[in-house]
C-alpha cells in the first residue's frame, strides 16, 4: 500500500459519505433554556431568565432574551462557523449547550452542496444528515442554516484523490478565498452577536483551512478559534497546526510526537476496521508515512501570512459533557467513520478534555490579541491550559 492511497481511509470513509450526504438542514425551531455562566465570554445583552428559569433541560419554559441592539435584527449569544454539519458539535458542543442556556445559539454551516447525481445509488441517503443535525440543534438548542457552498471533493478535480484532502489548498481555492472570505464577511455582518466561533484548522482538513483563514477578516475581538474534532483529540494535532500559525508557544513536532501521534491514529475505527490483519498491518506503517508527509508540509510558515499570538480559553463543561457525547451520537453517519463505537469516542473526548484541563471536562479555543491578557489560559482559578 502507498502512502499516497492512505488519506482514502480517513477521507474516503468519512468525507466522502459526508459529500454524497449533506444538503440543505432543516430548520427547528430554537429552545433558549435557563441561563449558566460561561466566563471570560463577551457578555450578551440583558437576559431575563424567567418564572420558570429553575427547570432544567431542553423542555423547559422558553426564556426572554433581550436584544441588546433595537430594531428586527435578533441578538445571538453566540454564532458558530462550521464547514460541515457535523463540525461544530463534534468540537464543541459543550459550549454550545451553556451558551443556549443565556440567550440563541446559531449554526452557520458553509460546505454543503451536493448534487443530486452524486446522492443517486443503493448508498445514498440525502435525508441523513439533514435529520442528524435536526436532532442536534433541537436537543442542543441552538438554530442552523446552510451558505450551499460545495464541498471539496466535488468543488475541485483534485480533491478527488483523497491525499490532497489534507494538504494545501489548490491554486484554484486559493484564488477563490477572496469572494468566500468576503461572502462570510457579509453574512456575518448582518448578523448580530456576542462571539463568533470559526475553526482553528487543526487536521488540516482543506474545507477547515479555508474557513480558517476567511474568518481572520472578522473583527478580531469577536472571534474565538475551535480546536476541530475529531483530530484535536490526537495527540500533538493541535500543537502541530499552532506552530504552523506561528504562535510562539508551539513547538515543532518531532520524532517522538510523530510516534505518538501515529500510534493514537491506529487507536482509531479508520485503522482498527481493516481486514484482514495483514492490511491492517500495512495500512497502519502507511498512515505513519503519511502522517510524516503532513508535518513535512505544514510544519512550515506559509509565505505572507501573518503571525498568530493565540491564548487559550478553556470553558468547563462538565456540566454539560455527557449532553455533548449525546449529541456527537445523533451524527451517526459521521461519528462511526472515526469511532468503533459510543463508548470509543467517550474515552477519546473524556482522555482529551482532561488532559487540557487538568482534570476538569474543558473545551479549549483560542483568542488571536497582539498581547496576552492576565488571565491567559483560564476561565476559571482552577483550570489551567496546558500545551496540545
Amino acid at each position: 500500500m502507498r502512502p499516497e492511497m492512505v488519506p482514502g481511509i480517513i477521507a474516503g470513509q468519512r468525507d466522502w459519505r459526508k459529500m454524497r450526504h449533506e444538503g440543505l438542514p432543516r430548520r427547528r425551531p430554537q429552545t433558549r433554556l435557563r441561563r449558566v455562566e460561561v466566563a471570560n465570554i463577551p457578555a450578551p445583552g440583558h437576559y431575563d431568565p424567567g418564572p420558570d428559569a429553575s427547570a432544567a433541560g431542553p423542555r423547559c419554559r422558553e426564556a426572554q432574551y433581550r436584544p441588546g441592539r433595537t430594531g428586527a435584527i435578533e441578538r445571538y449569544r453566540a454564532v458558530f462557523l462550521s464547514p460541515h454539519l457535523d463540525d461544530a458539535v463534534f468540537s464543541c458542543g459543550g459550549t454550545m449547550a451553556l451558551l443556549a442556556r443565556e440567550g440563541p445559539v446559531r449554526v452557520v454551516n458553509v460546505f454543503t452542496k451536493c448534487p443530486e447525481t452524486v446522492r443517486s445509488g443503493p448508498a445514498a441517503t440525502p435525508g441523513d444528515r439533514e435529520d442528524e443535525e435536526a436532532k442536534a440543534a433541537a436537543y442542543l438548542g441552538f438554530s442552523t442554516e446552510s451558505l450551499g457552498e460545495t464541498d471539496a471533493m466535488l468543488r475541485r478535480p483534485a480533491y478527488r484523490s483523497p491525499s490532497r484532502l489534507f494538504l494545501e489548498p489548490v491554486d484554484e481555492d486559493k484564488a477563490w478565498l477572496p469572494e468566500l472570505s468576503a461572502r462570510l464577511n457579509a453574512h456575518f455582518d448582518a448578523l448580530d452577536y456576542d462571539v463568533l466561533y470559526a475553526p482553528l484548522g487543526v487536521g488540516w482538513h482543506v474545507d477547515h483551512i479555508l474557513c480558517h483563514a476567511a474568518s481572520r477578516g472578522l473583527a478580531r475581538g469577536k472571534v474565538l478559534f475551535y480546536e476541530d474534532a475529531p483530530y484535536c483529540l490526537l495527540p500533538r494535532f493541535t500543537q502541530a497546526r499552532l506552530h504552523q500559525l506561528g504562535d510562539p508557544t508551539a513547538t515543532r513536532v518531532g520524532p517522538a510526537g510523530w510516534l505518538a501521534m501515529s500510534r493514537s491514529l491506529a487507536g482509531t475505527a479508520l485503522a482498527r476496521d481493516l481486514r484482514p490483519f495483514v492490511l491492517r498491518w500495512a495500512g497502519v506503517g502507511a498512515l505513519s508515512v503519511y502522517l510524516a508527509r503532513l508535518l513535512r508540509t505544514h510544519q512550515h510558515r506559509t509565505a505572507g501570512t501573518p503571525l498568530m499570538t493565540l491564548h487559550p480559553r478553556l470553558s468547563d463543561v462538565s456540566p454539560v459533557f455527557e449532553q455533548k457525547l449525546t449529541a456527537c451520537g445523533l451524527y451517526a453517519t459521521q461519528i462511526r467513520q472515526f469511532f468503533s463505537d459510543g463508548a470509543s469516542a467517550s474515552r477519546y473526548y473524556r482522555a482529551h478534555a482532561q488532559e487540557v484541563g487538568a482534570g476538569s471536562l474543558v473545551e479549549r479555543f483560542w483568542e488571536w490579541s497582539d498581547a496576552a491578557p492576565a488571565d491567559a489560559g483560564r476561565r476559571a482559578p482552577s483550570v489551567a491550559a496546558r500545551p496540545a
